[in-house]
């Protein structure tokens, strides 16, 4: 029997995957491991071995934790495409800062709390977290997508309309559906699953997707 994990992004603390975790957990009335993007990059024996018989969902970078592991399917929302270094920096920290305004989880953990997880991640785990950009804006997760699905795994690709750090190109997408990926294009910015999981997992297993963008090509 599956079981069911969600990996954090670069910016999600722990606290606060504990409490997307649990908003997927009462959506699909199934039991969900939160782990943050630091926890998962830190120790991959442990997500090797979640990875067994697992439904992986991952938010942004966490889809890089999961490399070289076979769960039994990934679906990976807002994940990595190819970007400069330097865009990553400024784009990840605006809009990990931005997503509080309206978030679940400042709900659940209070203002303070969940901007506090917030800077605290970005800023307390500098060095932890830094050492992976390089990691992130190099990772291609059309390609990683294509390759998981070609490799037996069920694999699911949501980006996100107003995302300020990646944004496909049409013809990629069209690629990885022509390769079996379920790719689609979601309402929100790039912390859409952080700040609203249920609305966001609502839109993903309904299939709302803005795809105007693929009129011209498809």
């Amino acid at each position: 029997m599956s079981h069911n994990v969600i990996v954090g992004g670069f910016a999600s603390s722990e606290r606060q995957m504990e409490v997307v975790a649990s908003a997927l957990a009462t959506y699909y009335d199934e039991e969900f491991d939160g782990i943050s993007f630091r926890e998962a990059m830190g120790d991959k024996e442990r997500i090797g071995s979640l990875a067994r018989d697992a439904n992986f969902y991952t938010h942004s970078a966490g889809m890089i934790a999961i490399r070289h592991t076979s769960p039994d399917a990934i679906i990976a929302v807002a994940p990595p495409l190819p970007v400069l270094p330097h865009n990553l920096v400024a784009c990840t920290i605006a809009s990990a800062l931005e997503f509080t305004a309206n978030s679940v989880l400042c709900g659940e953990l209070g203002d303070r709390a969940c901007i506090h997880d917030t800077i605290y991640e970005l800023i307390g785990h500098m060095y932890g977290n830094m050492k992976w950009l390089g990691h992130i804006a190099a990772f291609d997760s059309i390609q990683a997508g294509i390759a998981a699905q070609e490799a037996g795994i069920t694999t699911s690709l949501a980006f996100m309309e107003r995302d300020r750090l990646f944004q496909p190109r049409p013809e990629e997408l069209v690629r990885a559906r022509e390769s079996g990926v379920y790719a689609v294009i979601l309402p929100g910015a790039h912390e859409q699953l952080i700040s609203a999981p249920r609305r966001t997992i609502d839109a993903y297993e309904n299939g709302v997707q803005p795809d105007a963008m693929l009129a011209s090509i498809v």
